[in-house]
C-alpha cells in the first residue's frame, strides 16, 4: 500500500512538471515601438534578447531608441517578417518561439592518427571526432579545414571544407592533401549544418583543433 502511495505522489508531481516549467519561461506579452513611452523592465528584456543574439550591438538601456528599432528590424528580416521596427504581435510570437527553443550545439572535438591496420596504408591519416547536444537526428555536420593566421587575437581564415553536410555520427576518416601549405597552421573545426533549417538556435561551442 505505501508503494501505491508513493507512486501515485510521484505521478502527481510528474503531472504537475510542464506547467511547473512553463511558468518559468517568461513571454513578452508587451507590444512596444520606438519612442520612451515603453515599460522599462520589457525593453530591458527585448534588448537582452537582440544583444545575445547579435541583432542588438550595445548592451541593454531600457530606451527604445534607433538602435533598438534597427535590431528588431533585423530580427524581423531574419523571420520573413515585414522589418517596421515596431515589436507588435508578429514580432512578438516570432521571439517567443525562437526564445522558447532550446539551441543545438556541436562541440568536444578531437584529431588524432589512426592506429592499427589502417595507420599501415597511409601515415597521414586521422580520425576527426566530434559531439553534439540537442541535435536533430537528420541534420548532418560541416567539418572544416582552417588556418591560424594570428594568436593575438586568435584568427582564422577558410581552408576548405573537409566534409559538407555529413552524417552526424560523430566520427570522420581524413587524409590529409599536400596542396593545403603549411601543415602546422592547419586547424580542424566542426560546425552546424548550413543546410538544414534548425528550428532553433544551432552554435558552434567548441574551440579549433590542430590537425598536427
Amino acid at each position: 500500500m505505501k508503494k501505491i502511495s508513493i507512486l501515485l505522489s510521484a505521478l502527481f508531481l510528474f503531472a504537475l512538471m510542464p506547467a511547473y516549467s512553463s511558468a518559468q519561461v517568461a513571454r513578452f506579452e508587451v507590444s512596444m515601438g520606438m519612442g520612451r513611452n515603453n515599460p522599462k523592465p520589457e525593453v530591458m528584456r527585448l534588448q537582452q534578447f537582440l544583444f545575445d543574439k547579435g541583432y542588438l550591438k550595445v548592451a541593454p538601456t531600457g530606451n527604445y531608441l534607433s538602435l533598438t528599432t534597427e535590431a528588431v528590424r533585423a530580427f524581423q528580416r531574419s523571420q520573413g517578417i515585414e522589418a517596421t521596427g515596431f515589436f507588435g504581435p508578429l514580432t512578438m510570437a516570432a521571439l517567443n518561439r525562437v526564445s522558447g527553443r532550446v539551441a543545438s550545439e556541436v562541440s568536444g572535438f578531437s584529431v588524432a592518427s589512426v592506429k592499427g591496420l589502417a595507420s599501415v596504408f597511409s601515415s597521414e591519416m586521422r580520425e576527426i571526432k566530434w559531439e553534439t547536444k540537442n541535435y536533430p537526428s537528420n541534420a548532418g555536420v560541416n567539418i572544416n579545414l582552417i588556418r591560424k593566421i594570428s594568436d593575438d587575437p586568435v584568427e582564422y581564415v577558410f581552408v576548405r571544407h573537409i566534409a559538407k553536410d555529413t552524417q552526424n555520427d560523430g566520427y570522420e576518416i581524413w587524409i590529409p592533401d599536400s596542396q593545403d601549405g603549411d601543415r602546422n597552421s592547419l586547424y580542424i573545426e566542426v560546425t552546424c549544418s548550413t543546410a538544414y533549417s534548425f528550428e532553433g538556435e544551432c552554435r558552434f561551442s567548441g574551440k579549433a583543433v590542430k590537425v598536427y
